[in-house]
């Protein structure tokens, strides 16, 4: 009976302490549930950046690939370019030639 009281007055003195443990704990669960959130969305913008980095070097290397490409066009139609500019100018030239000869003719 003497242990039974001491249990019940032990268990009074201690509840408030005991209660501001519990509710501690359960701010404390909180806090977890809410940096496990955190870490989570922090994960899933990692895995985002990741994957856009992924595609941004992919984009890149066909863009390269293009560029190649584009001046190796360039650089084999730039003879044609000056080929057929010759050519015109040859063209003004001959009927230069042929209207004198004809003026010198007549």
């Amino acid at each position: 009976m003497l242990i039974a009281l001491f249990c019940r007055r032990t268990f009074f003195f201690f509840s408030p302490g005991a209660n501001r443990i519990a509710k501690n704990i359960e701010e404390l669960a909180t806090i977890f549930k809410d940096l496990a959130t955190l870490v989570i969305d922090q994960g899933t913008i990692l895995d985002r950046i990741d994957y856009n980095m992924e595609q941004v070097v992919e984009t890149t290397k066909k863009g390269m690939i293009q560029l190649n490409k584009a001046e190796e066009y360039q650089k084999s139609t730039r003879p044609l370019k000056c080929i057929c500019v010759l050519l015109i100018l040859i063209l003004v030239l001959a009927i230069i030639l042929y209207q004198k000869w004809k003026s010198n003719n007549t």
